[in-house]
This record gives structure tokens, sequence and C-alpha cells, in this order.
């Protein structure tokens, strides 16, 4: 089993944008200063830093947990201090898609490896900052 922690407020994949150009129909993905090229950066800085080992084979599970930053409105004294359920942007799916794509020829070979995975998305607790733990295994192990 391997888990990663990731600090830094997550970022979610954008969708692809289409456009059409004398005729043709481009397809392009975020913009150069879009955050989610720091955040890819940072999964791989993690990677490079907590794990040594080969790329993994055969079928994996892969658990995520994020952790986003804390809304004001959710940090008064009254307020329970452990990290809580976040039903706000940005989508689960797409924080795991781009943790699957940071991941991938780094970890395992590629993506389509992942044959189970879970994600839970919350708000961190108080005096604790936005991060996300990631732990991926084989799906034999994960079955047991």
């Amino acid at each position: 089993m391997i888990t990663l922690t990731i600090r830094g407020e997550p970022v979610a994949t954008p969708r692809p944008r289409a456009a059409a150009f004398a005729g043709h129909a481009r397809v392009y993905g975020a913009a150069k200063g879009h955050p989610i090229h720091t955040w890819r950066e940072r999964i791989v800085a993690a990677v490079e830093a907590q794990y040594a080992g080969p790329c993994l084979d055969g079928p994996l599970r892969l658990d995520v947990e994020f952790y986003l930053g804390r809304p004001g409105r959710l940090n008064r004294k009254k307020d329970p201090a452990g990290p809580l359920p976040c039903i706000s942007r940005p989508d689960c799916d797409n924080l795991v898609k781009a943790v699957k794509d940071a991941l991938s020829g780094r970890v395992y070979g590629d993506d389509c490896q992942v044959v189970e995975e879970r994600a839970r998305k919350r708000y961190h607790a108080k005096g604790d900052g936005p991060h996300a733990v990631i732990q991926v295994r084989a799906y034999e192990e994960a079955a047991q």
C-alpha cells in the first residue's frame, strides 16, 4: 500500500473546451496559468519525495480524502473542530481525475488500472490546512 499526503488546496480538473477555427474543431485543456498545473506538480513532488518504488501492476484500488479550505462561517467557536462534510464545488469526481492523471506513469502505468475508487470531500479541521491523503493498493488486498 502506498500512502501520500499532499499539502495545499486540492484543485479539480477542468472540463476540456472545444472551439471551431477555420471550419475545424479544436479541443483544448486548461490555460497555462490555471491552478490545476500547480496542484499536479505538488502531487508529482509528493510521489518523488514519499515513494521510490516501481510502478504498480495489476488492478488497483484508489482511496482519496480531500480536505478543502474551511470557510470563515465554519470557524466560529461553536462550530465543531474536526473535519466537516463539504457539499459545495468542486465536484469530487473532478478532484479524483486530477489525482489519477498525476499518478499515472509514476505510481501505476495507466489510470485504467484503477478498478475501484473511493473519495471523500471535507472541509479541513480547525488548526489544519487544505490537503489530500491518497492511498493506492492492490485490488486483491483491498477486497479482504
